[in-house]
């Protein structure tokens, strides 16, 4: 399926106005075996793009191990309809930090989760508007931001590559959140509003 997410909220620590992208992707589902009004859904792909005067490339991956639960796909209560709850790790990468060189890689604290009434699956195909806005397809709305924490491997602004007796590199991706919660993970992004149009892709 192919992904359109337009007016999403990059909430990180700086100064409103906070960032704005839009993110264009796809996403590849296998169909298993659930029970009497249900199937489930594996996730085997998944990735998208957006790009940010800030941040350069920002990448939406599927991590190489995926543990996050498989999606729901459910007949309605009224079984007029299906409805489908899409959970999905990932891990992000920002290209650069303003004048901070990259890569800067954080992966979510727990699967994100969108919802979608839905009445054929896959969807139709989408196309899109003149102005790049979607339309067809079918709308998954986030049910909950996306929280983002550093990963192992990730670079920090505040330890990034520096030259010997320099000061070592700071911006809006170094700082965890102000509601941030050692408890839940440490959160240094978070995405709001991040709602895809989906839609079957077509030869």
């Amino acid at each position: 399926m192919s992904l359109n997410g337009f007016g999403s909220t990059l909430v990180v620590t700086m100064p409103p106005p906070l960032p704005k992208v839009n993110f264009l992707g796809s996403r590849v589902a296998e169909v298993l075996v659930g029970g009497t009004d249900f199937v489930e859904l594996r996730i085997r792909g998944f990735t998208a793009e957006a790009t940010h005067p800030m941040f350069g490339k920002i990448t939406l991956g599927q991590p190489d191990v995926d543990v996050s639960p498989n999606s729901i796909l459910a007949l309605s209560p009224s079984g007029l309809g299906l409805i489908e709850t899409w959970r999905q790790s990932m891990n992000v990468t920002f290209e650069r930090c303003g004048d901070c060189p990259g890569p800067f890689r954080f992966s979510t604290l727990e699967p994100a989760e969108w919802t979608a009434e839905l009445s054929e699956f896959p969807p139709a195909p989408q196309r899109a508007k003149p102005d790049g806005a979607p339309t067809g397809g079918a709308l998954y709305r986030m049910t909950r931001p996306i929280r983002l924490g550093a990963r192992a491997d990730a670079r920090s602004a505040a330890h990034s590559v520096a030259q010997p007796g320099s000061d070592p590199c700071r911006c809006a991706l170094g700082t965890p959140l102000p509601s941030s919660n050692s408890l839940t993970g440490t959160e240094y992004v978070r995405i709001e509003n991040l709602h895809f149009n989906q839609g079957q892709l077509t030869a």
